[in-house]
C-alpha cells in the first residue's frame, strides 16, 4: 500500500487519441545472419467498453539450426479518458499532480496515445 504523500507513476491509453486512430493489424520483422523474427499483430476494438484486445503471432525461425517457433499472446489493452482518471483517482483518494505525454516530462498530454499520469496519494 502507498503511503500518504507517496508517488504513484503509470502509463496508459489516451481514448480520445485511441478512437481518432484506432490499431490496425501490424506487421513488423527483423532479421539478421543468424535469426528471422516476424510479429504480426490482430486487434479487435471495442469501443464501448473502451478496450482493445490484440492477438500477437510471433514466428522466429532459426537459420543456423533451420528451427521455427511459434507463439501467440493476447493483450487486452483498456484505454481511458481524461475524466476517467480524474474520477479513479478522486474515488481512490490520489490527486492528480500532472499528465505528460508518453516518456516526455516536458509536454502536457494532448492527443498523443501514450498517456502517463503522476498521482499523490
Amino acid at each position: 500500500s502507498l503511503k500518504p504523500g507517496g508517488i504513484f507513476i503509470f502509463d496508459c491509453w489516451n481514448k480520445p487519441a485511441v478512437i481518432l486512430d484506432p490499431p490496425v493489424i501490424r506487421k513488423t520483422s527483423f532479421e539478421n545472419e543468424l535469426l528471422k523474427i516476424k510479429r504480426t499483430a490482430f486487434p479487435k476494438n471495442d469501443f464501448t467498453k473502451s478496450i482493445s484486445k490484440i492477438v500477437f503471432e510471433i514466428g522466429i525461425f532459426n537459420k543456423e539450426k533451420k528451427t521455427k517457433f511459434y507463439e501467440t499472446e493476447t493483450h487486452k489493452m483498456r484505454f481511458f479518458s481524461e475524466e476517467e482518471i480524474n474520477f479513479i483517482s478522486k474515488e481512490s483518494k490520489f490527486d492528480v499532480l500532472n499528465c505528460y505525454n508518453w516518456l516526455d516530462f516536458n509536454s502536457k498530454s494532448s492527443e498523443d496515445y501514450y498517456n502517463c499520469y503522476v498521482l499523490k496519494k
